[in-house]
C-alpha cells in the first residue's frame, strides 16, 4: 500500500463493555483530510469474541443489555465468530501497520477519545506495542462538534449506526465542514 498525505484518521469501535479492557467487536479507521473531506485508506476489523475472552478482555451486563435494543442484524454481524473474525492481538498489529501509510503526524480523531482510543490503547498495552500515534494529536469529535451546536444533524447517517466505518465517514464529514467553517470565519477577522 502506497503512503498517502491524509493528516488525519477518523477511528471508531464497537464493544461490549464501557470497563478497561472491554471486548473490541468490531474497528473501523479511516485516513482524512481535513480541509476537503476526501477520504483515502480505510482499515475495518471484526474481532473474534472467543479469542478476546481467552486474552481476558471483558464483558458487562449494562452494555450487552444496551445491544440487545439495537438492530440485531447489526448485532449479529459483529458477534459472528467467523473466518471473517480476527484474533484481538494479530488486529492490533494489523491497525499499527495501516497507520504507518499516514503521515507521520496524522491528528488522531474519535467520539469521544475516552472511550474509543482508551479500548485500543488498552490492547496496545496489553500486547506490549506501540502506539501507533503521538499522544499529542489527539482530537475530540463530540468537542470539535460543540463550536457549531446541531452540525451533526445536518449530516445524518445514511446507513445503520454503531457500525464503525459508517459512523467514521459521517463524523469525517461534519468534521470537515466544521473545518471550513472556521477557515471562513478566519478569512473574514484578518
Amino acid at each position: 500500500m502506497k503512503k498517502h498525505n491524509n493528516t488525519d484518521l477518523m477511528i471508531d469501535i464497537e464493544s461490549f463493555s464501557e470497563k478497561k479492557d472491554k471486548i473490541i467487536l468490531s474497528l473501523g479507521a479511516v485516513f482524512f483530510d481535513i480541509r476537503t473531506g476526501e477520504k483515502s485508506h480505510s482499515f475495518l476489523r471484526h474481532i473474534n469474541i472467543d479469542m478476546s475472552l481467552r486474552d481476558n478482555y471483558s464483558i458487562d451486563g449494562k452494555t450487552l443489555k444496551w445491544w440487545m435494543g439495537q438492530d440485531q442484524k447489526l448485532l449479529k454481524k459483529l458477534i459472528k465468530n467467523d473466518q471473517y473474525s480476527s484474533d484481538p492481538h494479530d488486529t492490533m498489529i494489523d491497525f499499527i501497520e495501516f497507520c504507518d501509510y499516514g503521515t507521520s503526524k496524522f491528528m488522531v480523531w474519535s467520539r469521544p477519545p475516552l472511550y474509543d482510543l482508551r479500548a485500543l490503547l488498552d490492547a496496545f498495552e496489553k500486547y506490549d506495542l506501540d502506539y501507533p500515534w503521538d499522544f499529542r494529536n489527539i482530537r475530540c469529535v463530540r468537542t470539535y462538534a460543540s463550536l457549531f451546536p446541531g452540525i451533526e444533524n445536518d449530516f445524518p447517517a445514511k446507513e445503520q449506526k454503531h457500525d464503525p466505518m459508517v459512523d467514521c465517514m459521517r463524523q469525517i464529514e461534519y468534521v470537515s465542514e466544521i473545518y471550513k467553517r472556521i477557515e471562513n470565519m478566519k478569512e473574514h477577522c484578518y
